[in-house]
């Protein structure tokens, strides 16, 4: 991870967390371009055309917090207790968190009170909203009016 690597590497491996092996073969959703994969890289091209690098101590203290990141049972539950409802969603492909984690997260802030809703993802990766952008909007939708509505 604190390995200096190419651009195409770090784009290839930013890829591989990010999406389904699935979804990136398949032709660009929007019709733009050949693939997911081209139309990624393309949009990252472009946003870090302007963007600055980040310090070394931002960049370390990032992957610190990433690494002791941790959310026990009592700071669930108090999550439940403090809020109606939640949704937690993921998909079965995700690289970057595996999909069962889920299932600590609904039993912990389910302790608390809430009403949480879950929902799995078959064959998508990390960004849910990329990959089943479709089905992923019409689940917010419906997740908001009824959270709205009870």
């Amino acid at each position: 991870m604190i390995m200096p690597k190419t651009l195409p590497a770090r784009l290839e491996a930013s890829q591989r967390n990010l999406f389904s092996d699935r979804w990136l073969a398949a032709p660009d959703d929007l019709g733009v371009f050949p693939t997911n994969a081209d139309r990624y890289v393309a949009e990252e091209l472009w946003r870090l055309r302007d963007m600055k690098s980040p310090t070394m101590q931002g960049f370390l203290l990032q992957g610190l917090a990433a690494s002791w990141h941790y959310m026990g049972p009592d700071r669930l539950k108090t999550i439940g207790s403090k809020i109606k409802h939640v949704l937690v969603c993921t998909g079965t492909e995700d690289a970057m968190i595996e999909y069962k984690h889920s299932d600590v997260l609904v039993e912990g802030i389910s302790a608390g009170g809430c009403d949480v809703k879950k929902r799995i993802f078959e064959g998508v990766g990390h960004v849910l909203s990329w990959e089943a952008r479709e089905e992923y909007n019409k689940m917010l939708e419906e997740f908001v009016t009824n959270a709205h509505q009870g």
